[in-house]
């Protein structure tokens, strides 16, 4: 996505301001999938220990 947003923008001050947004944005997602995942885990285990009651 960077890249084409340089490519359509050029080496402009807008331009560093999207890839820092970008940049942003990218990082959140990733720590919501790591949210995510830790809570498909949670509930799995737990699904586990409830089966087994």
């Amino acid at each position: 996505m960077q890249q084409q947003v340089a490519g359509i923008l050029g080496d402009t001050s807008s331009t560093q301001e999207l890839h820092g947004q970008i940049g942003a944005v990218s990082n959140e997602v990733s720590q919501l999938t790591a949210g995510m995942e830790h809570l498909r885990v949670m509930i799995s285990e737990k699904a586990t220990y409830h089966a087994q009651g």
